[in-house]
Parts: C-alpha cells; structure tokens; sequence
C-alpha cells in the first residue's frame, strides 16, 4: 500500500509543482498558447480535410453503386418483356389483350418482389412523344408518379427527362442524378432501352424509393460527423496536451509520437464506418438476383462458343434448383447442361439452336426463348428463358441466364387461343383465324383458292328438330369436309351454316371442288336418323394482290349465285359478280334518294275487255328514270328492292300513286268503272303495315276497294303459301279483289291453288306466244282456261302482240287482254284518253 502511494505521488510531483507556481513568465504564456492554438487548428483541419475527401468519396461510390442497382434491375426486367408484344399495345382498347396482360405480368414480378421498386413502365417513342404502353399501377388503379389514374395505353408519358430520351433515341441506359418529387413522394428513375437488334423499340422506366438510397447516405453522413465530432475533440484534446506538454519540458518525442498514434487510430476508425457502409450498399446488388431466384426463377452461368455453325455450351445451376425434379436428378451426379438438353423438345431444340445461333453470329447482347421440357408420363412445362452473353477475346462467350416456369401461363393462353381462333360447335378454325391463316399464306402462295359451302336448309332443319340436332349436323358436315379434304387444305367455320375450305395448291382447287360436292351430296345420320342436307357450293382463286378480306367477300358472292339460281352444282366465282355487287350497292343507295327527288313514277299498260274492246282495267308499273344511270329497268332495282326493306317504302307508293290514278279516272269517266292492277311482293304479304297502306290509300283518294287489283305471282305465293295465304284472306275481307300473276310458271299444285282465294288468273305471255305456233302450247292454254272456269275465275291474258292471237283467245272465252297489240305502257294522261275514247266509241 504504503509503494503504491509513492508511486504515485512520483507521477503526480510534476503537476503540483506547475499548479503551484504563484506566476509564469508572459512569454511561457503566450508560447503555451501559441501552441495550443496552433496544435487544435492544424489538427481540426487536417482531421476535417480527411473525413471530407472519405464522405465525398464514399458518396460517390454509393451513388454509382445505386445507379448500377437501378440499372441492373431495369437490365433484367428489360430481358424479361417480349418485345413482339410491345408492338401490339399501342391503343386504350388494347388494355384488355393478351399481349398488355402478359406485358404486365412480366413487368410487374420485380415490382411485387423488391420493395425498393415503385414503379415498372414500358413506354414507345410516337410521333416524337413518349407514349405508355404499359404501366405495373394499371391492375390497383393508383395513380402514378408521373400519369393519373386515367393512363392508359397510348397516353403521353405526362413528364420524360433528358435521359429519358436519350435512352429512346441512342438506345443507352441511363438514370436520373436527382430524384423526382410527386405526390406521391419521391422516386428516381432509370431508363432501359428495349433493342430489337440495333433498332430501340421502347425503354423499360424502373421508378426506385430513394428511401434506401437515403438511408444508406445517412449512415455515412452519421459516420462523417462522427468523425468531425472526433477529431475535433481529439484537436481539442491535442491542443491541451500540447499546452501541457509545453510547459512540461521533461515529455520525451516517443510520448509526444504515441499520442498522435493514438489520434491517427481513432480516425482510422471513423474511415472504416465508411469503408463497411459501402460495402453494405454494394451488396445491394445481389439482392434483385436473389429476388428472382427466391420467387422460382432459376439462374445459371456458363460458357459457349460457334462450333461448325452450332452454339455448344456448358453451364452450371448458380443457386439451388426451384424445381424440383431437376434438383433430383442434380443429386444424382448429372450436371446442368447435360439434363437440359436430354429433356427439352426436339423440336424446340432445333428453334432454340437456330435463335441462338443467330444471336452470338450477330453480337447481340441476349436473347429470350421459349421452348417445352418433356418430362416423363407425358408430362410437359412451359420454359421461357433470357440468355444475356459476354463476348470474350479468344471467341468464347459468357452465358447468364433466367428460367422461368411459364406451364400455367401458358396452358390460359392455349385456352384464349382457342376460344379466339376456333369454333365452339365444330372445333374447326373460326373466321379470326380463317382469315389469319388466308392472310399468312397469300404471302408464299399468292394462287391459293377459297371454297365456301353452306347448308341452305339449315334454318329448316333447326326448326324441325331443334338446336341441338342443328348443332350435330354442323359438327357432322365439317368433320366429314376435314376427312374429305385431307392434307389438301384446311376446313373452317365462318358462322351460322357458312363454311370454308382453304387450298394452298391451284392445281388442287378442281379436284377437291369435286371432292367436296361429293362430300355434300352424301347422307348426314344422326343418332340412326338421316337429316337431309341441301348444300350449296361456291369458289375463287386468289389474283395478283388479293386479300383474305377480298377472297371470302368473292366466294361469298358465288356462293350467294348458287343460293339464288338453286344450283345443285359448284358455282365459279367471276369478275362480273363483284361488278354486280358493287352496282347493287350504288343502286340500292340511289333507289333511296331517287324516291325523295320523285324520279320514280307509274306506267300503266291497258287492259281491254275482249267483248266490248273498252278499256276496263290497266296495270300499273313502276318506272325508275335515275339522274345518275338513267332509265334503270325493273327487273334491275325491283329484286334489289326486294331483298330490302325499301320494298315496303316503294310499294306503299305505288299503292298511293295507283289510288290517287283510280280516282282521276273515276271521276272522269262519272262512274266507277276503272279497276287498276298493281303487284305486291311476297315481303308485302308478309308485312302487316300493307294493310294499313291500303287502307289509308282508299280513305285518301275516296275509292272502293273494288277498283284495285292486287296481283300477286304464282312463283312467289308458292315459295312460301302459308304465310302469304293470311293477308290474301285479309285482302279479300276487306273488298279487294286478287289476281293470280305469271299463272302457269310457278309449279304450283291445284289443291294449293284451290285453296287461295283469288278472283284472277292471269295466263302468262310464254303461253300465248304458242298460239297458231305450237298445238300442245295451244292445248295447255285451252286447259289453264277450263281450269279457271271450274274455279270461277276471271282470266287476263297477258303478251297479246298479233290479232291472232286476240282471237284465238276471244274464242276460248277469254273476257279480258293485255298486250302490245293493244298499247304499250303509258303515262296516265295517254292513258285517260285512251279510256275515254274507247269509252265513247263503245256508246
């Protein structure tokens, strides 16, 4: 105890011998001083100097070291797009296609899987704007931090940097040095070129939380003024000591040397903080790869060369296998590369090959395929892989890659596929893919051909045995057109009845038309029960620059030629169908105008009474003069009114323009004598407004319904008796007299003719040519009159154009004629003078 005391009495001596000096000398004061100060300024700034060019350098290399993070997962999300698909989301409709889906699936895994990611856009360079294609916030709705909530698809990229477009124009990745403050909050964002080849087709924008970045920056701001605080109180410190020391003369140069070791490892501390905060920014880098790693993508490295025109490679699995059954057959000594190429398809070997190939040849940076493991048990997974290669000196090339298991993916887009290109009933391709397909072969086979098929009583066959007996005759009819067809073409549905056959080879086209009619003509059984089938057949070969659109519309117009004529055979398409279409468009059009600038108008052709040669009756006939094709003919514009609802608009005008006639000529003549015939279609019969047409017509003119006759051809009544037969009985209800027109070439049966109630039967002109020309003619004429006796009809001959034949007919007991012979159609001011004269000469 009592040595410890002294010893330190000893140390303490020097001190208390200093303290205890009543007064030092001015100048031991100043140069205590001077030394202190001098000792704390030199120290301060020197220790402020190093920590300064430590925090600007470790500033530095964190900054790069973020850029080269954001950089890299804009890399590796850039690899991941498809870029045929960024192609095809262009519009705001395109929001719901399969290509903007895929694209935001693979662009949203990084954002789902690395917190530090705001944000994942593609956007194109359009018109010198930068355009959305898609953006990862298009599924929750949120608005962006540089668009609202109402971006969509071709919507301008609302804020684009220099960077930005720079990187759109030079295809050179980049990122912005200051962050972006919205809203939202702040991001900073880099920008990956999309390259298709040399070509930029789009960049990847990969928005990032600076909040990382920050907090990163703030440890080693902490770090720096650490060792500001330190050195400044080790300058202190110093300063102190040096005052100290100064006036104690006895310190030795080691002592003075150990203290400023002392400081130096203290300050060598403070650079290490920074040195481990660097290194925890640059193992931030790994992080995005073993982001893709832990979500199931697997990872390999390796490396390749050309062989003989063929890549050769060999690789290794960089992280443990996430499937399952390549991690057990690792176990079992096989190495990567030699699994991979046991397993994968044949034949997508061979693409993978040729598309790899093609990329080392060219120098390009990678490549993305797609390519099926066959496993066994039939069992088969969907890989889509992105290659990024190194090009080394002496040829080799370094490989990294990224698999991902696309199975499920794939499987929905077979599903949407085949609901998009094939048909529901038959499983034969739809009018999407007919044309598609049309449409990739006009490109190699420029003279392929287009048969189209209907089933013409398809209608009769779903009302007679129902929907689902209509839907087995379909699948029935294009099975057998597949089997019948072979290797020689392809089959599809365009809708409802319509088929069509597709044939690559024009030499191929004559057999297989032949082929196929044969198919038709056979016997559908369903259920042991044989459907009868009417088909109907037209065809066309491809001229030079034809169109899928333009084939179908002209197999479609020869298939409509076979409809109309009832052709039990193929019908060739020709030039002149598709003049005709177009002049039945133009005409149709002109018909609807034509009525409101009153270029239609009425003839009327006399008709006499055989007995008295007074005019009795007339027919009225509707006469189209067009400013634009001038005098159109009725056989012309009235089948093209026909297949219209313009029918019904026409002919309430004829039935007002023949009543309003009835009526001048009525009052001309003091009496009603004048009966006027007018001709009413089979869409008239069927449309209940004719009745109220008529109807309005007699109340408008003040005329009986005696004074009209309606005439209704045989041919038309026959195609469909039932539904005519309702307003003939409500015609003749209502006073009206019918009239049986072109009687003798509609086939019909007496019983149905019987059954009619018509008042009429006008005998057709062919008949009446036959008159002192043909004896059977003549016999068959004397019939149809016997014929109409027994039914108690009046009888009108039409086409009378020699006194013989007047005549002849007079004698037959004919009462009334029309012809030629008599006066062609006339304006209704002939006609009235016609009427009056015969009129007067008959009193």
């Amino acid at each position: 105890m009592r040595g410890k005391l002294s010893k330190k009495a000893e140390v303490s001596a020097p001190i208390a011998i200093s303290t205890s000096q009543p007064a030092e000398s001015r100048e031991l004061r100043r140069a205590v001083t001077r030394a202190s100060i001098l000792t704390f300024v030199v120290c301060s700034l020197g220790g402020f100097l190093a920590s300064s060019f430590i925090y600007r350098s470790s500033v530095g290399k964190l900054k790069v070291s973020h850029q080269d993070q954001m950089k890299f997962a804009g890399k590796v999300i850039a690899k991941q797009v498809d870029l045929g698909l960024v192609g095809k989301v262009k519009r705001a409709e395109h929001q719901s296609s399969v290509a903007f889906k895929k694209l935001l699936s693979q662009a949203g895994l990084s954002t789902a899987s690395d917190p530090r990611i705001a944000n994942v856009s593609i956007v194109r360079l359009v018109d010198n704007k930068v355009r959305y294609v898609i953006d990862s916030r298009s599924e929750s709705g949120n608005s962006g931090d540089k668009k609202d909530a109402s971006s969509k698809p071709g919507d301008e990229f609302a804020s684009t940097s220099k960077n930005l477009r720079l990187t759109l124009s030079k295809g050179i990745a980049s990122v912005d040095a200051e962050s972006n403050t919205t809203k939202l909050g702040d991001f900073v964002s880099s920008y990956t070129p999309l390259l298709k080849g040399k070509r930029v087709i789009g960049a990847v924008v990969v928005d990032m939380r600076p909040g990382y970045f920050q907090r990163d920056l703030s440890s080693v701001g902490s770090a720096f003024k650490s060792g500001i605080f330190a050195t400044t109180g080790f300058a202190l410190f110093l300063a102190l000591c040096a005052g100290f020391y100064r006036r104690r003369i006895g310190l030795t140069t080691e002592q003075l040397s150990a203290d400023f070791h002392s400081t130096s490892k203290k300050l060598n501390k403070t650079e290490e903080e920074l040195v481990d905060a660097v290194k925890v920014a640059n193992q931030a880098n790994k992080s995005l790869v073993q982001t893709l790693w832990t979500s199931g993508c697997l990872i390999w490295d390796g490396t390749g060369s050309l062989q003989d025109d063929e890549f050769v490679w060999v690789g290794d699995v960089k992280f443990e296998p996430p499937f399952k059954w390549l991690a057990d057959e690792l176990k079992n000594g096989r190495s990567f590369d030699e699994v991979w190429r046991e397993y994968k398809n044949e034949d997508d070997q061979a693409t993978w090959q040729r598309i790899v190939t093609h990329a080392v040849r060219n120098n390009l940076p990678g490549t993305l395929v797609d390519y099926r493991i066959n496993l066994e048990n039939d069992r088969v997974l969907w890989f889509s892989e992105q290659l990024n290669f190194e090009y080394a000196e002496d040829q080799t090339v370094l490989i990294s890659g990224f698999i991902t298991d696309i199975s499920e993916q794939r499987n929905k887009d077979e599903q949407v596929r085949k609901l998009a290109y094939y048909d529901t009933v038959t499983g034969l391709i739809n009018r999407t893919k007919i044309h598609e397909h049309i449409s990739e072969l006009l490109r190699d086979k420029p003279k392929l051909s287009v048969i189209g098929i209907e089933i013409s009583n398809f209608r009769n066959v779903n009302e007679s045995w129902g929907p689902d007996i209509g839907d087995r005759l379909l699948y029935e009819v294009g099975n057998a057109l597949k089997e019948g067809v072979g290797n020689f073409g392809v089959v599809g549905r365009l809708a409802g009845d319509d088929f069509v056959v597709i044939v690559p080879e024009e030499a191929s086209i004559a057999w297989l038309v032949s082929k196929i009619d044969e198919v038709c003509q056979k016997p559908t059984v369903i259920d042991g029960v044989e459907v009868a089938k009417i088909c109907r057949m037209g065809y066309v070969t491809a001229d030079d620059g034809e169109t899928a659109v333009g084939l179908i519309r002209k197999a479609n117009l020869a298939l409509e030629i076979a409809r109309k004529n009832h052709a039990t055979y193929p019908v060739p398409y020709k030039a002149e169908m598709s003049f005709k279409a177009k002049m039945r468009v133009e005409l149709e059009t002109a018909m609807r105008q034509a009525l409101t600038d009153r270029e239609f108008h009425l003839m009327f052709q006399p008709i006499i009474c055989n007995k008295t040669k007074k005019v009795v009756k007339a027919e009225a006939l509707l006469r189209w003069n067009s400013s634009r094709f001038g005098v159109v003919s009725p056989g012309t514009f009235i089948p093209i009114a026909e297949e219209s609802d313009f029918i019904n608009t026409l002919g309430n005008y004829v039935i007002d323009e023949t009543a309003r006639a009835i009526s001048k000529l009525n009052e001309a003549i003091g009496q009603d004598e004048i009966c006027i015939s007018l001709n009413l279609s089979l869409r008239q019969l069927k449309n209940q407004s004719t009745l109220n047409s008529f109807s309005s017509a007699l109340e408008k003119w003040n005329i009986g319904p005696k004074s009209m006759l309606i005439e209704i051809t045989e041919s038309s009544i026959m195609h469909d008796a039932s539904e005519g037969t309702a307003m003939l009985d409500q015609l003749q209800d209502r006073g009206f007299s019918l009239a049986i027109d072109d009687f003798g070439t509609g086939y019909s049966s007496l019983s149905t003719l019987a059954s009619l109630p018509f008042n009429c039967l006008k005998i057709d002109k062919k008949f009446v040519d036959g008159i002192g020309v043909d004896r059977k003619q003549e016999a068959v004429l004397a019939t149809i009159v016997r014929l109409a006796r027994a039914l108690n009809l009046q009888i009108v001959a039409e086409g009378i154009e020699q006194e013989a034949q007047f005549h002849f007919l007079r004698d037959l007991d004919v009462e009334f004629s029309q012809g030629f012979y008599f006066a062609k159609p006339l304006p209704f001011e002939d006609l009235m003078a016609m009427v009056l004269e015969s009129h007067a000469a008959a009193a």
